[in-house]
């Protein structure tokens, strides 16, 4: 059947012009769909920016905090910095204080040591760390001013240091540090004057850690390893102490001796000697003394010491060697070399030559065995010499008494008075 052409043609009126609709429609659509992608997009673009606008904020933010943290934190090590300065060395009491009494060495030394890992530690530890280190530095500025100090009493009694044959200086060291027996310690305080005497080194505890450090001196020179052993501040001050003039006994022997002179001369031509009451003084001044080196070196009274009247009292030929600490030897040796017929173990120092006396006295001073032997002697010595200054004086009056009273009994004059 032939296809109506008025249909067709309606048909194709009709397909036409729904497909303009639909087409149209469409477009719409598409157009719809690309403006809500468009709108998505940028919102979503909006949304990104806006969040990477407040990331930037949070990290300008977070970065202006650091920066704050930062500068805070700097300034906190500056203060703490100029505060360690401030305690180091703003006064005479610091213990980096330029007082000129530190030669450039030992005061670089120290400064290296104050500055290293204490200073570390202050700066950069907590609240408690740095309570600890001021407790430390406290300490140790202690230390040092006690060892300043020490250097400039030091320095003044090597200066002074009383020598054989040279005026006495009470102010100087005891004529004892010249004898050979103690050549160390004279080594010793002598180079404590030396410019770089100090001494720092790692304080070590038992398990062998380095807790800190220690400051004091050098003291005897090792001859194995060319180095110095240590020497805290207290150990050099106590081996000083043992060197000094004994300026205490020595003021009070000769308050002791006038003192009985004034009783003498308050007396009369019969008074006696009160030997025990005297003796009784001079032991418990003897006693009381930590320089006996001093009271046997030094001339304590009237230009004269326990050492020089020892060597020509005649009392060392009566010591045996053994007593010394000399060995039978050691003994023959002397004696042979003295040009002694029959050996004894006797001393005989009539026979000896002067070092040899000069050696048998120095045993006979520094042995451990003759402590009592020594004091004892001490003890004689000196009340010996108080004796002789009451009867100088007495002499005195019973000369003017006999002088007056011409007709007296010549008898009285042979009082005497055993001291021994």
């Amino acid at each position: 059947m032939a296809a109506d052409s008025t249909l067709v043609k309606g048909a194709r009126e009709a397909s036409g012009y729904y497909g303009g609709v639909v087409d149209e429609a469409r477009n719409e659509l598409f157009d719809n769909l690309n403006k809500q992608v468009e709108n998505a997009a940028a919102k979503k673009q909006a949304a990104a920016a806006e969040q990477q606008a407040e990331e930037e904020k949070l990290q300008k933010q977070a970065q202006s905090e650091a920066e704050a943290l930062e500068q805070q934190a700097l300034a906190e090590k500056r203060s703490l910095e100029a505060h360690w300065e401030k305690v180091t060395t703003g006064n005479a009491n610091s213990i980096l204080a330029s007082d000129g009494k530190l030669s450039g060495e030992n005061y670089s030394a120290l400064y290296d040591d104050i500055n290293g890992d204490l200073k570390n530690k202050y700066i950069n530890g907590d609240p408690k760390e740095r309570a600890m280190v001021m407790n430390e530095l406290q300490k140790r500025t202690q230390e040092h001013n006690s060892m300043k100090d020490y250097s400039v009493e030091n320095a003044a009694l090597i200066v002074n240091a009383n020598k054989s044959g040279q005026s006495f200086n009470a102010d100087g060291y005891s004529l004892a540090l010249q004898d050979e027996a103690y050549t160390n310690e004279r080594n010793m305080l002598g180079g404590h004057c030396d410019p770089n005497s100090y001494n720092i080194t790692d304080d070590v505890n038992e398990a062998g850690e380095v807790v800190g450090s220690k400051m004091g001196f050098r003291g005897v020179l090792n001859e194995e390893t060319g180095e110095y052993e240590f020497m805290g501040a207290d150990e050099a001050l106590a081996m000083s102490d043992r060197f000094r003039v004994d300026q205490t006994s020595q003021a009070e022997l000769l308050a002791l001796q006038n003192t009985l002179v004034d009783i003498a001369d308050e007396g009369d031509h019969n008074s006696v000697f009160d030997i025990a009451s005297a003796k009784n003084k001079v032991k418990s001044i003897v006693k009381a003394s930590d320089k006996k080196l001093s009271l046997m070196y030094d001339e304590m009274i009237e230009g004269r010491s326990f050492k020089d009247d020892l060597m020509g009292s005649g009392y060392l030929a009566q010591v045996r060697y053994e007593d010394l600490g000399l060995s039978p030897d050691q003994a023959y040796e002397i004696e042979k070399a003295a040009g002694e017929a029959n050996p004894d173990g006797i001393i005989g120092s009539d026979a000896l030559s002067d070092e040899d006396q000069k050696l048998i006295l120095g045993r006979f001073i520094t042995s451990d065995e003759m402590k009592e032997e020594r004091e004892e002697m001490l003890v004689t010595y000196y009340t010996d010499i108080m004796y002789q200054g009451w009867n100088r004086k007495h002499e005195e009056i019973k000369n003017q008494y006999y002088k007056n009273n011409p007709g007296a009994n010549a008898a009285e004059q042979g009082n005497t008075v055993d001291i021994g």
